[in-house]
Parts: structure tokens; C-alpha cells; sequence
């Protein structure tokens, strides 16, 4: 996850648990997008939701998005 492209202005609180192995069972995520009132809009949370996970199959996730 440290090797994405960083190209929003956002802030994550996330939570992982995993298990010894290191799969991961739950993701949760607070991010707060700080320029979605732009041209952009809600563009860019959804952006940043539907490629949180990347490659990872995780069965639980929680995410909360806020703008502002």
C-alpha cells in the first residue's frame, strides 16, 4: 500500500486486523478528502474506495468518507 502514486489532498485513521500470517481479515477507514468541493467533487473519494484494497482480498471492510 505505500507504493501508490500520492496525488490527493486526504487523510485516512485505518484500522487493520490481521491475522499471524499476515492475511488480512478487516479493514476499516476514516478519510477525510480535503478538496472535494472542487471541479472534482465526489470523484475523488470514490476513486480512492473502489482501489483502497488493491490487489488484497479482504472480507470485511468499513470505510467512511467526509469532505472538507
Amino acid at each position: 500500500m505505500m507504493g501508490s502514486a500520492h496525488a490527493r489532498a486526504q487523510v485516512h485513521d485505518i484500522e487493520i486486523a490481521a491475522r499471524r500470517d499476515g492475511t488480512m481479515l478487516a479493514v476499516r477507514d476514516r478519510i477525510w478528502v480535503t478538496w472535494a468541493p472542487t471541479t472534482l467533487g465526489h470523484r475523488a473519494a470514490y476513486n480512492t474506495v473502489a482501489h483502497l484494497l488493491g490487489p488484497h482480498r479482504v472480507a470485511n471492510l468499513d470505510v467512511e468518507c467526509s469532505a472538507w
